[in-house]
């Protein structure tokens, strides 16, 4: 132990020996030379090439950019722009196949040619044959309205006599279905219909219905009969033949309503 210590001594010892030796020799260095002086080197001025790069990452984009579109649609068969190379003005940049349209231009070119035909044939003369086949067609068209103005004339002076025809009986029929419902034929002290309900009733009540039924057909029968009679009166044959036409309808609904009331009350009358 005496040994090492012995020894770390003189590390110690020749280490700081050393570094006083060396910070010694600088100092005497500083004081014998003193600080170091700046020097400057002159040259004559010369024309040269200033280069300046700059560096950097991203996207390129065009700061001018144009879509060109056709017109029309089609097939290309021609690509003549280059990429890269410039263009002027009317330059054929491609081509799209021009078939249909040809076709079409065509077709066009037809029609146009045949209408030209028909109507340079429109515009000439007839002939005298034409003409006379002309006349004929008129007169026999002429005839033929005349003909069915008459049939027509006919028909509204028959339809008038049919409505006339119809109101000859009319007032009979209402007057004795009134008679048949409403009338006192088994008693002084109610009506006939009160009466053919009465006697069934106690029986079956289905009556009744049948009651009812008789009784609004002929109020419905009735309505339209007084109207309908008040319009016939103020009809004649002379009249505009929309008049005629309207009072042939109106009888003809009146008819049918009629017939339903006389069809109600034969119902009630076999069911009592």
């Amino acid at each position: 132990m005496k040994n090492i210590s012995k020894k770390r001594k003189i590390i110690v010892f020749i280490t700081a020996a050393v570094v006083l030796a060396g910070g010694g020799y600088t100092v005497y260095h500083f004081v014998e030379t003193g600080p170091s002086s700046v020097s400057y080197i002159s040259s004559a001025i010369t024309k040269d090439a200033l280069i300046v790069s700059v560096s950097g990452t991203g996207q390129v984009a065009s700061s001018n950019q144009v879509d060109i579109k056709s017109k029309t649609s089609g097939n290309l068969v021609g690509m003549y722009a280059v990429v890269g190379k410039e263009v002027g003005t009317g330059a054929l940049l491609a081509q799209i196949d021009t078939t249909d349209a040809q076709r079409a231009l065509r077709d066009a070119q037809t029609g146009l040619d045949t209408a030209n035909l028909e109507l340079d044939k429109l515009l000439e003369p007839p002939d005298e044959l034409t003409l006379l086949q002309a006349e004929s067609a008129l007169s026999q068209a002429q005839a033929a309205k005349q003909t069915a103005q008459g049939d027509l004339n006919k028909d509204y002076d028959d339809g008038f006599t049919a409505a006339a025809n119809v109101f000859l009986g009319l007032p009979n029929v209402m007057s004795g279905m009134n008679t048949l419902l409403f009338g006192n034929s088994f008693s002084d002290n109610q009506s006939n219909l009160a009466y053919y309900t009465d006697a069934v009733s106690n029986y079956d009540n289905s009556i009744i219905q049948y009651k009812e039924a008789a009784t609004a057909a002929y109020q419905t029968a009735r309505q339209q009969y007084d109207k309908n009679f008040q319009d016939y009166k103020a009809t004649s044959r002379f009249s505009s033949t929309s008049t005629i036409v309207s009072l042939i309808d109106e009888t003809y609904q009146t008819s049918k309503s009629i017939a339903e009331m006389v069809k109600s009350a034969n119902d009630l009358i076999q069911f009592y």
